[in-house]
């Protein structure tokens, strides 16, 4: 298991809304990377699969990428 904590953090989309990543755990080749997100709304902190989430661009940068509006719809998360 590697646990990466990241200097500066990623903002993130879920499903939850928007967050920033604070670190990511690696736990082996047949797992998922999971990405610990604190969100900004309420500042809950939630484990996320790496298949969960987008990472928003750095507009700073002149980075784009186009998430699909669905993209959401393909994730089965229990939202209580």
């Amino acid at each position: 298991m590697t646990i990466h904590e990241l200097k500066t953090p990623i903002w993130v989309e879920t499903p939850f809304g928007t967050g920033k990543c604070i670190c990511w755990i690696d736990y082996n080749i047949d797992t998922n990377t999971v990405w610990k997100v604190i969100l900004k709304e309420d500042g809950k902190v939630i484990n996320f699969k790496d298949t969960e989430i987008r990472v928003i661009p750095n507009l700073m940068n002149d980075e784009k990428i186009i998430i699909p509006g669905n993209w959401k719809n393909a994730i089965t998360i229990n939202k209580k």
